[in-house]
Formats: structure tokens, C-alpha cells, sequence
């Protein structure tokens, strides 16, 4: 399980391939699942900690 340390960055990445959903924290793959509730669509990025802040840059979307 990953656990953030504050006031560090991260490199996130997440890949959608059909169903597919991998994701990957500094390089290195942290989950895999697969979900097909929403087919088509956009993204959003959050938080879940109510105490959590999460800044965010250089955010880039692409279509593979």
C-alpha cells in the first residue's frame, strides 16, 4: 500500500486501455483493475483524506 509523505512530489500516472486501468506512482505500478462503468468520458483527479492537500502539475492527457 502506498502512503504519501507530505510536502513531496510525485510522478502519477494512470492508464485506461478498454476496460484496463493500471496506475503508477514514481515509475513503478501501485494498482491494476477493471472497470467498465464508464466507457467514454473525461478525468478527474482527487483526493479522498478530508486533511489531504494534493497540488497538481504538468497534468497531460493523451489518447494512446
Amino acid at each position: 500500500m502506498f502512503i504519501p509523505e507530505k510536502n513531496k512530489w510525485y510522478a502519477l500516472k494512470i492508464q485506461v486501455k478498454g476496460t484496463k486501468i493500471a496506475g503508477y506512482i514514481n515509475g513503478e505500478i501501485v494498482i491494476e483493475a477493471s472497470d467498465n462503468t464508464f466507457p467514454t468520458g473525461g478525468i478527474d483527479i482527487g483526493v479522498l483524506e478530508d486533511a489531504m492537500r494534493c497540488d497538481y502539475k504538468d497534468v497531460i492527457v493523451q489518447k494512446l
